[in-house]
């Protein structure tokens, strides 16, 4: 039998190798999406032209509207995208079938508006998504290394269906009208080419084709270490935070006379965060300039997440927020007079957070609305 004295020298010795094994034990990132599509209207499944040999869906990311996600002081120059998150729905219970594999690329120097499927990023093969309706997260084992300045691609790759099996993904179109009317994109967002068009793709994977689908975007969105952040698009005055996707979030119908009948939007943005303590402030920013140099906020407080990524000169404040149930947004009205001139300009946007509990900043990406 062990005396008293020694299980409470026993008990000591086991808190102390505890608490040396969770010093040493690495730290797994609380992981986000970005942010594209964090309030969702109408829309439905796709599961792209589905062939014999399965198809590859892929979902773009524009440098020229989204910049500064994933920015980590570890890996400088680069934006790190740890996986996707997608919106997916599997019929049956078909088991390699249903199971999809995840693919980051970048930008084809030599075809831009195109991934470059000789070089990718990053992958995670036989991913089984939800057996319902609902988010399936895919982690990337060794995360992805995006280069700045140019478009990030997300391609899921399906198997073809067997019978009644098979996998679906979340797609919200951006030129149908009745419903779905106020996710369409104002009249900022170019006619053409496809890739300036459509954030959607298809990969014929028997010969390797690439075609745009029709003006539209997946629900695929990139996982980050940080808090997700968009500019959204707000349809009814004081109706916030509005749509944050890549269409309306982005474009917003906000001239006179509208790009599609009966729209008059208000810019917004959205600040969301799991991790920071309720209560703590957010700071909305805006430059009416391009983006700037990206600067990691934990190269300016360790420990904070996200990065600086507006242009300096020209960046001004909006509104201090107050974090609530995880999430703060605004809503900047826009004057009936600008209205009439808004069009053919645009404006760079980024929420930072402080974490009171932390001390540490939580910058989210940072998005170009275009009117």
């Amino acid at each position: 039998m062990i005396d008293r004295a020694a299980r409470k020298q026993l008990a000591s010795c086991v808190r102390q190798i505890l608490a040396l094994a969770l010093l040493t034990a690495p730290v797994m990132p609380q992981l986000a999406p970005a942010g594209s599509w964090l309030r969702l209207s109408t829309l439905t499944m796709s599961s792209g032209p589905n062939g014999p040999n399965g198809t590859e869906i892929i979902q773009r990311f524009d440098a020229d509207q989204l910049r500064g996600f994933g920015i980590e002081s570890g890996h400088p120059g680069v934006q790190v995208v740890r996986g996707a998150r997608l919106l997916s729905q599997a019929f049956g219970s078909s088991i390699p079938n249903n199971n999809i594999a995840v693919t980051l690329y970048t930008e084809d120097p030599a075809r831009p508006g195109y991934p470059d499927l000789s070089a990718p990023l990053a992958q995670v093969t036989n991913v089984p998504p939800v057996g319902t309706f609902g988010p399936t997260d895919a982690v990337f084992p060794t995360p992805g290394l995006a280069p700045i300045g140019r478009d990030v691609f997300v391609g899921v790759h399906l198997n073809p269906p067997a019978g009644a099996f098979g996998t679906t993904v979340g797609l919200i179109y951006g030129y149908l009208s009745g419903s779905s009317s106020i996710v369409l994109p104002g009249g900022a967002m170019p006619s053409s080419p496809p890739e300036a068009n459509s954030f959607r793709l298809y990969r014929d994977v028997t010969n390797n084709a690439l075609t745009y689908g029709t003006r539209a975007q997946y629900l695929i969105d990139l996982l980050i270490e940080g808090p997700s952040g968009m500019p959204t698009a707000v349809f009814i005055p004081g109706a916030a935070p509005g749509s944050t996707t890549l269409l309306a979030g982005l474009y917003p119908d906000a001239t006179n006379p509208p790009f599609n009948s009966g729209r008059a939007d208000n810019s917004g943005f959205i600040f969301s965060d799991v991790t920071i303590t309720e209560g703590s402030p957010v700071a909305f920013l805006a430059a009416f300039a391009d983006f700037g140099p990206i600067v990691a906020l934990d190269s300016l407080i360790p420990g904070s997440r996200g990065g600086l990524c507006l242009e300096p000169t020209a960046l001004f404040p909006l509104t201090v927020g107050i974090v609530t149930n995880h999430e703060v947004w605004i809503e900047t009205p826009i004057p009936p007079a600008v209205r009439l001139t808004i069009g053919g300009q645009s404006w760079t946007q980024q929420a930072v957070g402080f974490d009171l509990a932390t001390g540490t900043l939580r910058g989210t990406q940072c998005g170009k609305q275009s009117f």
